[in-house]
Order: C-alpha cells, then structure tokens, then sequence
C-alpha cells in the first residue's frame, strides 16, 4: 500500500505540475529528460523517441544536452523540431 500511495502522489504531482502554463511547450534545457519534454508539450513517448531518435527503452538519465550533441544539433535547432512535431501531433489529434 505505501508503494502504491507514493506512485499515486507522484502521479498527482505531476498532473499539477505540467497543468501550470509555466511548464507547458518550455523551451528546452540541456537537463531536460525526454519524458519532461513529452509531459511539457503532451505528447505521447512515441512521438518524442522518434523526434529524438530513441530505441524503446532508453537510458531514463539521458539529457537532452546529450541527445542533441548525438544528433548534431543545437539545442535551438532541437527546440524548433520538438515545436514542429507538437504542432503536426496537436493538430492531427485534434482533428480526430
């Protein structure tokens, strides 16, 4: 029960923390976990491993500093693709 009492708290904070406009589309930052940038633009971890060329079960403590010196690419140059995408993702989505 405390397990399940910690993911639910975890799970609550979350939700309240990316439902603040402070956190939602942030530009991006080197310490930047692409599931932070998933939750940030809300899109699914399908979208963002392919945006940032992810095998399936990535390394959780992977930066995207890391991810973009990878790729070859500024972070800038980044930030526009991840922008891109959730604008392509949001406007399919919506259309549904």
């Amino acid at each position: 029960t405390v397990v399940a009492l910690w993911f639910s708290v975890s799970f609550v904070r979350e939700i309240i923390y990316f439902n603040d406009p402070r956190h939602q589309n942030e530009p991006l930052k080197r310490w930047m976990t692409p599931r932070y940038v998933g939750m940030s633009y809300g899109l699914p971890k399908e979208v963002v491993f392919d945006l940032f060329e992810l095998e399936e079960n990535p390394d959780r403590r992977r930066r995207i500093g890391r991810i973009a010196e990878d790729m070859g690419l500024s972070i800038d140059e980044l930030n526009e693709r991840v922008r891109e995408a959730a604008v392509r993702f949001h406007a399919t989505k919506d259309k549904k």
